[in-house]
């Protein structure tokens, strides 16, 4: 949702810009700028070696194991500026478990940390 009332727009956005409403896994509202709006709504935040035509068979079959969630590390109201790239965290998850695999910054994925932190977790069973 483009927010264009002035009453609700944050302190941050001047006349014109575009502001965009964003809805974290907690039902939490930020309000964001088209560039954040964007990574924050593509999964992985859109990663290149993670999805499309750059990623590999082995990584289309980890990426089949982990669920990703979006985290916006900003505090609204306390900062005077509007939410960076640099305030997007890509949470990763083994699929159905809950287990935490890491938090990672935008385009900071590592498959290879990924896999090993997967494997070494003891609650985690490879079948092969």
């Amino acid at each position: 949702m483009n927010i264009t009332d002035s009453e609700i727009r944050p302190a941050w956005a001047k006349e014109g810009d575009v502001v965009l409403k964003w809805t974290d896994s907690t039902g939490k509202d930020f309000f964001v700028g088209a560039t954040v709006y964007q990574k924050l709504t593509t999964i992985f935040r859109g990663q290149s070696n993670m999805t499309g035509s750059k990623a590999s068979a082995a990584t289309l079959d980890l990426i089949s194991c982990i669920d990703d969630k979006p985290e916006l590390q900003y505090f609204d109201g306390v900062e005077q500026t509007a939410p960076t790239l640099n305030h997007i965290k890509t949470k990763l998850y083994v699929k159905g478990t809950g287990i935490l695999v890491g938090d990672y910054k935008v385009n900071g994925i590592n498959l290879s940390k990924v896999t090993t932190k997967i494997l070494k977790n003891k609650s985690v069973s490879v079948e092969v």
